[in-house]
């Protein structure tokens, strides 16, 4: 047992509205619930930002002409927080992108691709480094955190919820603020219980594909076998 105890969402968003309506002002989560987002009662929970550091724009290391991998965010999967392209750019042409490296942790910070879970580890990156949307936050844990632990704790519901409470610009076009990750803790597991945490959430993910081909392939041959009797009949 981890002793992870989660906050539901129905709780935040009653708290905020209600906060709202009785003192008009914007609720403040770091007073209550972000530092509960995903709180362990048996593992030390630690400042995120002690363990996690927010990278900027790195300089590639290579030359001008050297190809890399190029992910725009639409190449994004939300589903299962993996890359389903396979571009390429030079790296004259990262200038007004966001560049990484190999294994570091992309994190979109934009509505509405923040909500929807846009989030993945840089793997397999073209010379090992890449470059893509400056709506992308790079991350990259310490010793102490794996990186697929984080990406399963960047990807919870409830942390993306919280991270809504955080947004700052105009409707449609908002962005998390910075000190959204001066207010969160993480619990900080044994590097085994991480990769336990790991390697369920993957086989979890494998299940899902899995059933999705299966659900897909029986709608599909519902709909062939319906368009073909409408054209029979008629």
């Amino acid at each position: 047992d981890s002793g992870i105890r989660m906050v539901s969402s129905t709780a935040m968003r009653m708290g905020n509205v209600s906060l709202r309506e009785i003192t008009g002002r914007m609720y403040s989560p770091h007073l209550s619930l972000s530092q509960k987002v995903w709180r362990s009662e048996k593992y030390p929970n630690a400042q995120f930002l002690e363990h996690v550091q927010i990278k900027g724009r790195i300089t590639i290391p290579l030359t001008d002409d050297a190809e890399v991998s190029f992910i725009p965010m639409e190449d994004v999967n939300q589903d299962y927080g993996t890359y389903q392209g396979d571009k390429t750019n030079k790296v004259v042409n990262s200038k007004g992108y966001m560049t990484f490296k190999e294994g570091d942790l992309l994190w979109a910070r934009i509505s509405p691709c923040m909500q929807n879970g846009k989030s993945m580890i840089a793997k397999g990156l073209l010379n090992g480094y890449g470059y893509g949307s400056t709506e992308f936050l790079v991350l990259e844990s310490d010793e102490y955190i794996r990186t697929g632990y984080l990406l399963a704790y960047m990807r919870l519901k409830a942390v993306r919820n919280i991270a809504t409470l955080y947004f700052s610009g105009a409707a449609g076009q908002q962005r998390v603020e910075s000190s959204f990750f001066k207010h969160i803790t993480i619990p900080l597991m044994p590097l085994d219980k991480q990769d336990a945490i790991v390697a369920k959430v993957q086989r979890k993910l494998r299940q899902s594909k899995v059933e999705r081909a299966k659900a897909g392939a029986i709608m599909n041959s519902f709909l062939e076998s319906t368009l073909t009797a409408l054209y029979i009949e008629n």
